[in-house]
């Protein structure tokens, strides 16, 4: 029995620890995300595939230099006697064996090529800037988007308590309408006016109360953890400090650092490399070899190696393609190609920053004056309830009356929570769109 006690002691604190609430800041949320996102880390991938790229093109400039070691073992029986005409070799019953070792070492580069490999060296090299500023991107976007869900789940929890609060002002009321139908100053009509708007709190409460279990699964899932993992939001939707920016200088550092407009310059840069390897062909090419063996059936001569059977060789080799089936008329055209979508591309992302900073500021601005409407809008709406219920109280108003400024309240703290929400996710929008984090 004893046993038994201590078993379920322990399931139950094992139990407990497993739900136990995990307290989640913002920037908990960002590290967790940066380390598990998906996308983010299959992006990282992708430079890592750019940088080895930019590495195998640089040794294209390099000398190839390539060592051989070989050996071979030779067995030969006897052999039988050999009749031609009047020819006859005799055979032999001797068995010989013979061994051969060779050593060699070749080295190769190219000493002229029409500067493809320099071109392909230099394309490769903006390719990997380009990918590490699509890395940049894939950073950024994670970043918004789980600000996004992190202040969305700031958000549901704050409509959650305004939800609470208006149930235990309905709560309230049905006490008061209650009472004074006791006492035979209300109407029955009250009573049940104020049954109905407590029973319509509680449901929009389960309704909020669900939204925001929602917004907690969603933000798990988006930082790469268990949606069914307990958390708890440490911070709370404030009203933060907004970036001190004009607009001229907010769109400078956008197309100093957004990385969707660096990412298509490299791209831009990459292309018209490409185009300079594609010329490559119309030019002729001049290779230059070089190497060293040595021979000998006995491995131990090795310490001659320098002295006898040897050999040096030197070569060169100049090609010119005279018709190549126009390889290299395609391969230029479509770099020429290529090169002019790459720049549209690069003309687009401009336009296309320049519209996000303008959209961010927009934004920026609506939302502040939203946050200072709302902000009035609720402190109008709290004093108008509080008259309304005092007058209610005393029978200087009707219960519709009451209900009616109770909405008004509800609206105004509804409109509150989401300026809030629009101004943080407003300020995070005007980082992202000047590349900042």
């Amino acid at each position: 029995m004893r046993k038994m006690v201590v078993f379920i002691s322990l399931c139950v604190v094992g139990s407990a620890a497993e739900g136990a609430i995990k307290q989640l800041t913002l920037n908990d949320a960002l590290s967790t995300a940066l380390q598990k996102n998906f996308g983010y880390r299959k992006a990282e991938g992708n430079w890592e595939i750019a940088k080895a790229d930019k590495t195998g093109a640089a040794g294209g400039l390099l000398p190839f230099v390539s060592a051989s070691l070989s050996y071979g073992w030779t067995k030969r029986g006897p052999s039988s006697s050999f009749t031609q005409g009047l020819i006859t070799i005799e055979g032999s019953d001797q068995t010989t064996t013979t061994a051969n070792y060779n050593l060699g070492l070749d080295i190769r580069q190219s000493v002229f090529d029409g500067g493809a490999t320099f071109s392909d060296y230099k394309a490769a090299s903006a390719a990997e800037a380009a990918s590490r500023e699509t890395f940049r991107s894939e950073r950024q976007k994670l970043i918004f988007n789980v600000k996004n869900s992190y202040f969305s789940a700031l958000k549901a929890r704050k409509l959650l308590e305004v939800q609470e609060d208006v149930g235990k002002r309905a709560e309230e009321q049905l006490k008061i309408a209650q009472a004074r139908y006791d006492l035979g100053s209300a109407s029955l009509s009250e009573v049940l006016k104020a049954k109905v708007e407590f029973a319509n709190a509680q449901l929009s409460r389960i309704s909020a109360q669900a939204d925001y279990q929602v917004a907690l699964a969603k933000l798990n899932s988006d930082i790469g953890e268990n949606v069914n993992d307990s958390i708890e939001l440490a911070e709370e939707l404030g009203q933060p400090e907004a970036p001190a920016l004009g607009f001229d200088e907010a769109l400078l550092k956008a197309e100093k650092n957004h990385p969707d407009l660096l990412a298509s310059q490299e791209n831009l840069k990459a292309a018209d490399w490409r185009v300079q390897a594609g010329r490559a062909g119309l030019y002729p090419s001049l290779s230059l070899s070089a190497g060293y063996g040595w021979n000998n059936r006995d491995f131990s001569r090795v310490a001659s190696l320098f002295d006898r059977d040897y050999q040096w060789r030197f070569g060169f080799s100049i090609d010119y393609n005279i018709f190549d089936r126009f390889s290299t008329y395609r391969s230029l055209k479509s770099a020429q190609a290529r090169h002019s979508n790459a720049r549209q591309d690069y003309l687009q992302a401009r336009s296309t920053v320049a519209l996000e900073v303008k959209q961010a500021f927009l934004d920026l601005a609506k939302a502040k004056q939203k946050v200072e409407v709302t902000n009035q809008q609720v402190e109008s709406a709290e004093e108008d309830l509080n008259i309304e219920q005092e007058k209610y109280n005393l029978g200087a108003a009707t219960i519709l009356d009451l209900l009616k400024a109770q909405e008004n309240y509800k609206q105004a703290k509804t409109g509150q929570v989401e300026a809030l929400f629009d101004y943080n996710m407003a300020i995070a929008g005007l980082k992202k769109s000047i590349g900042e984090e």
